[in-house]
C-alpha cells in the first residue's frame, strides 16, 4: 500500500468517526425531544399541544435570528484562529445576548398586539429566557467541533435532551399541564450550558485578541443573523399561518408531523459537520469537489431510504402510536418527506459556499424562498390547511436548490452533484411501487414495508458510497 493510500485511511476514519458522533448526538437529541413531544401530545391533547408547538416555533425562530448560525461560524473561525477561539466565543455570546433581549421585546409586544392570551405570553417569556444558557451551550458545540473533539457534542446533546424529557414527564405527572414542558425547556438548557463550559474549558480559555472591534465583529457575523431570520420567516411561518387561519389543533397535527420530519436533518448535520472543518482549511479544489460529490451520493441514498420508510410505514404506525386524533399526521408526513432530497443536496451546497467565505449569498437565496413560501402559504392554507403547508415546504426547498446550484457554479466553477445515482433511483421507484400495490391488495403493511426497506438497503450497500468516499478522499 502506498504512503498516500495509507494516509487516506486514517483521515477517512476520522471523518467517518466525526460524522457518526455528530449524527449520533442529533439522534439522541432529536429522539429524546421527539419522545418528549409524543408524551406531551398524548397528555395535553391537540389544542394544548398546538400551543406548545407554537411556543417552540417562536423560540426556535428567535434562536436562529439572534445567532443560531454562529455555531458554523465559530467552527470555521476556531479552525482558522485556534488561539482566539475562546475570545471569539465570548464576544459572540455577548452579541447574541443583546440580540435576544431586543428580540424578546419585539416578540412579546407582537404577541400582545395580536391579542394572544396572557398565559401564552408568560410562557413565551420563559421560553425566550432559555435562550441565554442555550447561547453558551451552542458556543461550546462550536468550540468542540472546531477543535474536532466531536465526542463531546453527543454527550452534551444527551444531557440537554435527557433532562428535558425527564423534567417534562415528572411535571406532567404532577399535573402541571402546559407549564411542565415550558419549565423543562429552561431547566434543561441551563444544566447543559454549565456542563458544556466545563467540558470545553480549554477552548474557552484560548483568548488571544483577534484585533477586531465590536463593529467589525458585527459586520463579520451579520450574514449569520439576517440569513437565519429570513429562513425562519418562511420555515416557521406555516405554523403561525395555521394558528391564525386554521386552528391550534391544526398546528398540533402539522407540528407533530414536522417534528418527526425534522429528524431527516440528522444525517446531513453529521456528515457536513465533520467535513466543514476540512473544507475550511484551504481553497476549493478538485479533491474537495470529489469529497462533497461522494458525500452527496451517500446522503441521496439515505434520503431515498427515509422516503421509503415513511411512505410504507407511516399509515400503520402513526395512528397506532399517537391515536386517531392525529390520523392526518401520517398523510402530512408522507408529503413532507419528499422534500428530503432537495434538503440533503442543499446542505452540501451551503457547506461549500460557507467554507469558501460566500455566506452572504445565503441572504439573497433565503429572501427569495421567504417571499415564495409566505405567499404560497397565505394563498393555500385557508383552503387546504396543513396539507398545503407540507406541499409548500417541498416547493420552497426546490426553489432554494435551484439558486444554490446557480451560485455554486458561478462562485466555484464546479457543482459537486452526486454521481452514479440512476440505479439507486430506479430501485427506489420499483420498491415503492411494489409496496403501494401490495397495500392496495390488502397485504400486511408493516411486514411489506420492512421487506422493502431491507431490499433497498441491500442494493445500496452493494455499491456503498462509504467505499467511494474512502477511495476518493485525498485529505491527509
Amino acid at each position: 500500500m502506498s504512503t498516500a493510500a495509507t494516509a487516506v485511511i486514517p483521515t477517512f476514519r476520522k471523518l467517518a468517526s466525526g460524522a457518526a458522533q455528530l449524527a449520533g448526538g442529533q439522534v439522541i437529541r432529536r429522539g429524546l425531544r421527539m419522545l418528549t413531544m409524543f408524551v406531551a401530545a398524548r397528555w395535553l391533547g391537540p389544542a394544548q399541544f398546538g400551543i406548545y408547538v407554537l411556543l417552540v416555533a417562536m423560540t426556535e425562530m428567535l434562536a436562529l435570528i439572534t445567532g443560531g448560525g454562529y455555531l458554523d461560524y465559530l467552527t470555521r473561525e476556531a479552525v482558522q484562529l485556534p488561539q482566539s477561539a475562546g475570545w471569539i466565543a465570548t464576544r459572540l455570546s455577548l452579541v447574541r445576548f443583546a440580540y435576544t433581549a431586543a428580540g424578546a421585546i419585539l416578540i412579546l409586544g407582537g404577541l400582545r398586539l395580536l391579542h394572544y392570551d396572557g398565559r401564552i405570553i408568560a410562557f413565551a417569556a420563559v421560553m425566550i429566557g432559555s435562550l441565554y444558557p442555550r447561547t453558551i451551550l451552542e458556543c461550546s458545540y462550536g468550540l468542540a467541533r472546531g477543535s474536532q473533539h466531536f465526542a463531546k457534542v453527543p454527550l452534551l446533546e444527551g444531557i440537554h435532551a435527557g433532562t428535558l424529557f425527564l423534567v417534562a414527564v415528572a411535571l406532567l405527572w404532577k399535573g402541571w399541564g402546559l407549564a411542565s414542558v415550558v419549565a423543562a425547556e429552561l431547566i434543561s438548557c441551563a444544566l447543559a450550558a454549565v456542563i458544556g463550559v466545563v467540558l470545553t474549558r480549554s477552548a474557552w480559555e484560548r483568548r488571544v485578541h483577534t484585533g477586531w472591534d465590536i463593529r467589525e465583529l458585527f459586520q463579520r457575523t451579520i450574514a449569520f443573523n439576517v440569513f437565519p431570520f429570513i429562513v425562519n420567516a418562511y420555515d416557521r411561518a406555516d405554523v403561525f399561518v395555521l394558528s391564525k387561519l386554521a386552528s391550534t389543533a391544526a398546528v398540533g397535527i402539522y407540528g407533530l408531523s414536522y417534528r418527526i420530519f425534522a429528524g431527516v436533518g440528522i444525517v446531513p448535520y453529521g456528515i457536513m459537520g465533520a467535513i466543514l472543518p476540512v473544507l475550511s482549511e484551504s481553497a476549493w479544489n478538485r479533491d474537495k469537489e470529489q469529497l462533497c460529490s461522494t458525500a452527496m451520493r451517500l446522503m441521496y441514498s439515505i434520503a431515498l431510504l427515509a422516503i421509503l420508510a415513511v411512505m410504507l410505514l407511516a399509515n400503520p404506525l402513526v395512528p397506532a402510536l399517537l391515536g386517531h386524533a392525529y390520523g392526518d399526521s401520517a398523510t402530512v408526513l408522507q408529503i413532507l418527506i419528499w422534500s428530503t432530497i432537495p434538503i440533503y443536496l442543499n446542505y452540501t451546497l451551503n457547506a461549500t459556499l460557507l467554507s469558501s467565505g460566500n455566506e452572504r449569498i445565503f441572504i439573497l437565496t433565503a429572501l427569495v424562498c421567504m417571499i415564495f413560501n409566505l405567499a404560497a402559504n397565505i394563498v393555500l392554507v385557508p383552503r387546504y390547511s396543513y396539507f398545503a403547508a407540507a406541499a409548500v415546504t417541498i416547493a420552497t426547498e426546490c426553489v432554494l436548490l435551484g439558486q444554490n446550484l446557480f451560485f455554486v457554479a458561478r462562485k466555484l466553477g464546479q457543482i459537486p452533484l452526486p454521481k452514479r445515482v440512476a440505479g439507486l433511483t430506479l430501485s427506489f421507484a420499483l420498491i415503492l411501487a411494489f409496496g403501494m400495490v401490495a397495500d392496495r391488495l390488502g397485504a400486511p403493511r408493516i411486514p411489506v414495508g420492512i421487506a422493502g426497506l431491507g431490499l433497498f438497503v441491500a442494493y445500496a450497500m452493494a455499491d456503498s458510497p462509504f467505499r467511494l468516499l474512502r477511495r476518493n478522499s485525498q485529505f491527509a
